[in-house]
């Protein structure tokens, strides 16, 4: 019986519980109570264990102990208040950046053309101030192109250019995954002066697009469609262009340095201003109706 009403007894104060905010303020009138006591007693202390001192000098270091105390205390206090006040800034801040994110979203899926375009270009904002965001932006974006685009277009919609225009002038040194576009129609696509270094592009529709000075080094094009694209002064150092359709696109100055062309078709398309490129790559692709004068594959290959 004794044990019994003992545990009950336990049971009723687990259910005690006390508000957090409580807690809080109980732990700060301590800490102010602990540090009025340090501040009061502790160089009393200190002046008793500097051995025979006089009233007048007890007195003295006592108050000289004590002025030095305060300024640490008051040092610390001011340590402590500007960590916490850049601790709630962050905080706020970051639920800032979280209320535009799902505003920007919100907007993505808006059947108004202007207000999707505006969502986009508001994430692009968002990634300029929040580094944490610029991944989940850059996904978010693919996700829409991919989910959005559509053959029978001369050209991509303004909400799907928008997009690749935002994903097309990442900074080059910000460490995200590559883009993965691959399979996506972005038949006549503006992407002049792109950073698509190692995207994703494997069966990508990109007749007539506008590449020029695009970055697309390492770039993974197999069966990719190219058709009519300008891909003047690209960089498509290392590119995969395995069995890609490159007929008539406009090649002046494009780099190709160590890009693979096996089954690449380049009928039609004018290689003699191409860098960078050998006989040797060009041994399995598609050359058929191509300028590609003999003196200039000789320069090349040696």
């Amino acid at each position: 019986m004794y044990w019994r009403d003992r545990h009950s007894h336990l049971r009723g104060l687990r259910k005690i519980s006390v508000n957090p905010a409580v807690w809080k303020m109980i732990c700060i009138v301590a800490g102010i109570a602990l540090i009025l006591v340090v501040v009061y007693f502790g160089p009393i202390f200190l002046a008793h264990q500097q051995g025979n001192l006089s009233a007048v000098d007890r007195l003295k270091a006592t108050s000289d102990a004590r002025t030095s105390l305060a300024a640490v205390v008051t040092a610390a206090g001011l340590a402590i208040g500007l960590f916490f006040t850049a601790r709630t800034f962050m905080l706020s801040r970051t639920g800032q950046n979280t209320d535009r994110y799902q505003a920007c979203i919100k907007q993505l899926g808006d059947e108004c053309l202007t207000v999707r375009i505006g969502g986009i270009y508001a994430l692009e904002k968002l990634a300029q101030d929040a580094a944490w965001t610029r991944q989940t932006i850059s996904d978010v974006l693919v996700s829409f192109i991919c989910s959005n685009t559509k053959a029978g277009y001369l050209s991509p919609p303004a909400d799907i250019q928008a997009a690749l225009t935002v994903l097309g002038r990442r900074a080059p040194g910000v460490p995200l995954r590559p883009l993965n576009l691959s399979g996506a129609i972005l038949t006549g696509a503006h992407l002049q002066g792109a950073q698509l270094k190692g995207a994703q592009l494997k069966e990508t529709q990109l007749q007539d697009a506008e590449l020029t000075d695009a970055c697309l080094q390492r770039a993974a094009m197999q069966d990719a469609k190219l058709p009519g694209a300008d891909l003047s002064n690209a960089n498509l150092k290392n590119a995969d262009l395995t069995n890609a359709d490159l007929r008539n696109a406009k090649l002046y100055q494009t780099d190709f340095d160590k890009a693979t062309l096996s089954g690449c078709y380049l009928a039609g398309c004018d290689l003699s201003s191409a860098r960078n490129l050998s006989e040797s790559q060009c041994a399995d692709a598609r050359l058929t109706d191509s300028a590609i004068p003999p003196s200039r594959m000789s320069e090349t290959s040696s």
